[in-house]
């Protein structure tokens, strides 16, 4: 199905900035917190949510034409229902028309319905619409399978050369304890174009997959306090588009960093940023336990994976880090990590960390605390966000910053993260905005930033 829309066009006050509504329908178009894209940067992909929260009942990914403003669903479940499927949180791969997005499971129902640990990667191609295939394989049923996973992987992210993808994942095998159930979610990575076979697969539960997959950071109920073991891994991003430099000259290819809740020696959780050093090969045994897991323990990671804590504030005056939900993001020559926290005013800024550790770097010095996800411009020189209701572009180098859009109400400010165009030209965002009779949906904005 296809519609052309009508796109509605604003100047502000920034000279050469443009805004343009790309959605008009009346429809949720939710878009994830990066990679929203295609490689030639003409579509940006979206999700038919109008809220994050309604993820089970989102039924179909869209994808909107920048300059036409045309909309062309990409797929749509067979069925849907509160329960699920579900579909959502879609990203377009950096080297190819490939889209990655959530999957709940086809079984979904009142009695199984879609939750964190029973959903998967989902892939389709921007030229072969509703043509959709699993890329990681899941088995529940012991003796489980090597390269495939026993519960539910979230928020897909493409590595740079679009080889791989990273994922956050809950188990489904080994249940977290206690009353939340996202305690033990850990971060993965998929290797595309690496199938694995699940024999005699359940209907609905279990199925093959198109890349080899694994979970690379190990989290446990009861961290020992003190210590840089960890109860949850999530809200990852690779470093660099081609890793990063290592200190002795060598460049690390492949490279997660994440947010990681360890456990002070007071007792209390403190979330703090950690680096993921992947190696070449992900189908070597590593020493913690097997690949697939067992039914009484988690997959573990494969051979090879080291991890580093960068960040120490558990002794500092704000210990963890604080602020909104967000992701991981590096710079684009994997210098510098970002991530959001407060400033000794208690206003949430960006910050920034080499990945061999030392000191921390205030990246922003705004005056209202950021309010989205950030992403940085192609060419690593910026950073975009919002905060205080407006579009906010930072230099990375001076923590200089322009708003680039006007003030507005709390209901119709950027919301869902700010994401640059491959070629820096533009920025993308969600607002929530009015019908005719009233009713507000999110939609999909733009803003053309000229020269600038």
């Amino acid at each position: 199905m296809k519609v052309l829309l009508v796109m509605l066009a604003a100047s502000f006050p920034v000279l050469g900035v443009t805004e343009r509504v790309l959605t008009r329908s009346a429809a949720g178009h939710l878009i994830h917190n990066s990679q929203v894209f295609s490689r030639d940067g003409r579509h940006i992909v979206f999700d038919s949510r109008n809220d994050e929260t309604q993820l089970a009942s989102s039924a179909r990914i869209g994808v909107v034409n920048i300059v036409t403003g045309e909309e062309t669903v990409i797929y749509e479940t067979s069925r849907s229902s509160p329960q699920g499927p579900g579909v959502g949180a879609a990203t377009f791969s950096p080297s190819s028309d490939d889209i990655v997005f959530i999957h709940g499971l086809d079984n979904a129902s009142a009695d199984h319905p879609y939750a964190a640990q029973r959903r998967s990667a989902a892939i389709v191609s921007l030229g072969a619409p509703g043509k959709m295939s699993r890329l990681d394989a899941r088995d529940v049923t012991p003796p489980f399978t090597p390269g495939a996973l026993r519960g539910g992987t979230h928020a897909h992210h493409w590595s740079g050369d679009g080889t791989m993808l990273s994922f956050t994942y809950n188990d489904a095998v080994v249940p977290a304890p206690g009353p939340a159930p996202g305690d033990l979610r850990t971060i993965g990575v998929i290797e595309i174009n690496s199938p694995v076979t699940v024999a005699d697969a359940r209907a609905g539960d279990e199925f093959s997959g198109k890349g080899f997959t694994v979970v690379v950071v190990p989290v446990k109920p009861d961290p020992r306090p003190g210590s840089d073991e960890l109860s949850r891994a999530c809200e990852e991003g690779w470093v660099g588009t081609d890793g990063y430099l290592r200190g002795d000259g060598r460049r690390q290819r492949k490279a997660i960093a994440f947010l990681g809740t360890t456990v002070a020696r007071n007792g209390s959780p403190v979330s703090e940023v950690f680096l993921a050093d992947l190696p070449e090969t992900f189908s070597r045994v590593g020493a913690e336990g097997p690949l697939e897991g067992a039914s009484d323990r988690l997959p573990s990671p494969p051979a090879g994976v080291t991890i580093r804590r960068l960040t120490h504030t558990e002794n500092t005056a704000r210990p963890g880090l604080q602020g909104p939900r967000h992701w991981i993001r590096s710079s684009p020559d994997g210098s510098t990590i970002a991530f959001l926290d407060e400033d000794a005013d208690g206003v949430v800024q960006i910050f920034g960390i080499s990945p061999a550790g030392g000191e921390i770097r205030t990246l922003s010095r705004l005056k209202e605390s950021i309010e989205t996800p950030f992403t940085w411009s192609p060419d690593g020189l910026h950073l975009a966000c919002s905060a205080g209701g407006r579009i906010i572009r930072i230099n990375a180098r001076t923590g200089a910053s322009e708003p680039l859009t006007s003030r507005l109400a709390a209901d119709q400010s950027p919301c869902h993260g700010v994401i640059f165009s491959p070629d820096g030209k533009h920025l993308a965002f969600n607002r929530r905005l009015a019908q005719p009779d009233g009713r507000k949906f999110l939609q999909v904005c733009v803003l053309e930033l000229g020269g600038r």
